[in-house]
């Protein structure tokens, strides 16, 4: 704590108001009021005392800083109960609590009351497994902006960097919360990196997925895809290129193959919206085909036969990522995707409508060969067999290798169709093989 604790004969005054009058007593009451008044789970007796116009700054600040220094149960009432409240879906009046309780505590770290440490405190309070995410859902409700206690949590929590990679995945949320935040904080290609990697794992680890109440863990799941698909979307060339090798570097494809079948394959998140313009699954489509079309492009533009090759080898691994996130897909929501005709044909489709972002496009009749993509996907995941996930992944091989093939012609470079062949080969082997993809776990 920044300042002395509460002293029941004589509470020490914030320094930043000293001609505000304090009434100790009426600070008491309210005190008395918030620590009683939290049982009953439909309302926010922390809120409702902050927003009573009797207090002044100084007392509201006193109040704030008198909690911090409590137990486990006064740190819970910065929470508003939202938990219960969510369940009972009183969500229009917890967000209005939510930015009370927010922006009183953003006015108490702008006036020295409360810092980081605090906020700290706070978080690990949290205790539903998603670390600090439960509460940067209230601090965004009042303190978002630059040096507010949204940065200053996610500065804390990045540089602290524990609890199982929950701090990162933590402060990486509250980043990608404001694009003010995003370029002041993730503004270099590590740092980028460093971030989407931390919510890949967050989203793959679900930590609170036995959590009881749908609607809640539903809504962290979406605010958490939805961060690492704005990270992708915004910065897609430069994390394939470092997955996929560009420049001799090391090829590790998994993170952007889980990062595929938690996203563009999951049925859960086709209904998430991205932002204002854009929905999750189409932007992050768009962004992959936007990939592939762009080394197929620097592959027919360049004259050197090595380079040529470079690039089709990292398309190859491109492939090799969207078949194994098809696949990870499939044994992750397998009872979802195979629960009926509907829901079969829905993620066939969604195979189908990634390919049709991809050079396959640009082919005459596209539209057909897509339409065969999403009906030869339905009958690698219908038909009885062993590996349903070798034959949705040669389908997905076969249409890519078409374009390979056709730019070797007209490159007359022959060495093209093996370079993408041996790449997407050896890296799908090394994805099944680190992502412990479990093959024919799906089947009915």
């Amino acid at each position: 704590m920044v300042n002395p604790t509460l002293s029941p004969a004589a509470p020490a005054a914030p320094p930043h108001t000293v001609s505000e009058t304090i009434d100790h007593r009426q600070v008491e009451t309210a005190l008395r009021t918030i620590r009683t008044g939290d049982q009953i789970s439909n309302q926010s007796a922390l809120a409702n005392a902050l927003d009573n116009p009797l207090l002044n700054q100084a007392e509201r600040d006193l109040i704030i800083q008198t909690l911090l220094e409590g137990d486990d149960h006064d740190l819970e009432l910065f929470y508003a109960n939202d938990i219960d409240r969510s369940w009972r879906g009183d969500d229009p009046t917890l967000a209005a609590d939510q930015q009370i309780i927010g922006e009183a505590l953003q006015q108490a770290f702008e006036d020295g009351i409360i810092d980081t440490d605090d906020l700290l405190k706070i978080a690990d309070r949290n205790g539903t497994g998603n670390g600090a995410q439960r509460l940067l859902d209230t601090l965004q409700h009042g303190g978002s902006g630059p040096n507010g206690t949204v940065e200053a949590l996610s500065d804390a929590l990045w540089e602290r960097n524990g609890n199982d990679g929950l701090d990162r995945a933590g402060a990486s949320l509250g980043y990608m919360s404001s694009p003010d935040l995003q370029a002041r904080n993730l503004n270099t290609t590590e740092l980028r990196r460093e971030a989407f990697e931390s919510l890949v794992a967050f989203n793959d680890a679900e930590s609170y997925q036995d959590f009881p109440i749908d609607s809640i863990s539903d809504q962290w799941q979406s605010s958490a895809l939805a961060a690492a698909g704005s990270l992708f979307v915004n910065n897609s060339t430069e994390l394939v290129d470092y997955y996929t090798g560009a420049n001799g570097g090391t090829v590790q494809t998994e993170v952007l193959a889980q990062f595929m079948g938690q996203t563009v394959f999951n049925p859960d998140a086709s209904s998430i919206v991205l932002d204002r313009q854009r929905d999750l699954v189409p932007a992050i489509q768009s962004a992959i085909g936007g990939q592939a079309d762009r080394f197929m492009s620097a592959a027919a533009e360049t004259t050197d036969p090595a380079e040529q090759a470079e690039l089709i080898r990292q398309f190859g691994r491109l492939n090799a990522s969207i078949s194994v996130g098809a696949a990870l897909a499939l044994d992750n929501y397998s009872d979802q995707i195979l629960a009926n005709e509907a829901s079969k044909q829905e993620f066939a489709s969604m195979v189908g409508a990634l390919i049709g972002k991809t050079p396959v496009s640009k082919v005459p009749g596209s539209g057909m060969i897509v339409n065969e993509v999403a009906g030869a996907i339905y009958d690698a995941i219908t038909t009885p067999t062993e590996r349903p996930d070798q034959a949705m992944a040669g389908v997905i091989n076969d249409v890519f290798l078409d374009q390979v093939r056709a730019l070797e012609g007209d490159l007359d470079n022959a060495t093209l169709v093996d370079s993408f062949t041996a790449a997407r080969a050896d890296e799908r082997t090394e994805l099944y093989s680190n992502l412990n993809v479990n093959p024919g776990g799906h089947k009915e």
